[in-house]
């Protein structure tokens, strides 16, 4: 005789899966420019010199730090160019609204830098007078620099003469792109060069009057240099008109202002993105007289972090706040259930 016993398997298996949405929040902030608080590298305050009662350093380093942490540092590099020890206004040469890039920059504190006329000629192009050395840590991408007060002059009423001087400047690194932001009396030649539109200059961006002739005011202005960058040398040159007698009595040197806008760095933070997948018991019920078997849970966390990564700065949005984008670190989250049911007939 025969006996037939049915055997039924059921296999619930449940995955339960918590999905972290994988958040990368991007920070960033407005435009950050220099604002005095300069101060000498250690080491390297140079060698001083004092013309027409004010003490400039040749051979020297001065350097600030931003509010994001951007340290600039600018570097005076030969005989002939120096830094001052004090920090000056922006407006303190004229520097004013409509001049620069937004009319923030009148209000900052610039540092004061001198191109000196030791040996020059006047009346004729004075090249190569020393490098300023702009540093970035870490590297700025587009960085704007912004000039105030190039140009000046002098009247020597003992021969009557009459010079006006002012630097202009070559940018030294290769394949640069300059672009003037706003600018007074200011302005690019050729690929790499920084010149005054009329060359003829007060020491002064919001006027014309003076003693010596000049024709045009000083100049001011906001150049972006296209790029990335951990530094900027712009080569000194000392140009130079005589409106009537060369100037004989004293010093032409060209004193100016310089301030440095830079966007923060851009950072990324990403969450850690974990899985968990949970499997309930498994049971197998068979007729009275047969066993019942169980198997213990299991369950296993797998957790795959990614770092923080970086994003140049040139993708920053122009005005401060933050971005924030969903990338889907798991997309599926299965939840299954499979009955299977054995039949076995036993004769």
């Amino acid at each position: 005789m025969n006996s037939k016993i049915k055997t039924k398997s059921a296999l619930l298996t449940l995955i339960a899966t918590t999905l972290f949405l994988s958040v990368a929040t991007q920070t960033f902030g407005a435009n950050e420019t220099t604002n005095g608080g300069w101060a000498w590298v250690a080491g390297a305050q140079g060698t001083p010199s004092t013309i027409e009662g004010s003490t400039w350093y040749f051979g020297s380093q001065r350097k600030t730090t931003l509010p994001s942490g951007t340290e600039i540092t600018i570097e005076a590099i030969g005989a002939d160019v120096g830094i001052n020890g004090t920090d000056q206004l922006m407006s303190a040469r004229g520097g004013a609204n409509g001049m620069y890039m937004d009319n923030s920059i009148v209000s900052v504190t610039g540092t004061q830098l001198v191109t000196t006329d030791f040996g020059c000629t006047y009346g004729v192009m004075c090249a190569n007078r020393g490098d300023f050395k702009i540093s970035f840590s870490p590297a700025a991408t587009d960085p704007i620099i912004h000039f105030s007060g190039l140009g000046g002059g002098g009247y020597d009423s003992a021969t009557n003469g009459k010079t006006t001087a002012w630097t202009e400047f070559e940018v030294v690194d290769p394949g640069v792109t300059l672009t003037v932001l706003g600018q007074q009396n200011l302005g690019i030649v050729g690929s790499n060069r920084i010149e005054l539109t009329t060359k003829n200059p007060t020491t002064n961006c919001s006027t014309t009057s003076n003693t010596y002739n000049a024709t045009a005011s000083a100049g001011c202005g906001s150049i972006k240099i296209s790029g990335t960058f951990t530094s900027i040398t712009l080569r000194a040159d000392l140009n130079s008109v005589n409106n009537a007698n060369p100037y004989v009595d004293g010093y032409l040197e060209d004193a100016f202002i310089m301030a440095v806008t830079v966007d923060p760095t851009l950072t990324t933070t990403t969450t850690t993105t974990t899985t968990t997948t949970t499997t309930l018991p498994t049971t197998t019920t068979v007729d009275p007289g047969t066993t019942s078997t169980t198997t213990d849970p299991e369950s296993t966390t797998t957790t795959d972090a990614q770092g923080p990564t970086t994003t140049d700065a040139s993708e920053l949005p122009p005005t401060g706040g933050s971005t924030t984008g969903l990338s889907f670190a798991l997309l599926v989250a299965a939840i299954g259930s499979l009955v299977m049911v054995f039949r076995r007939r036993v004769a």
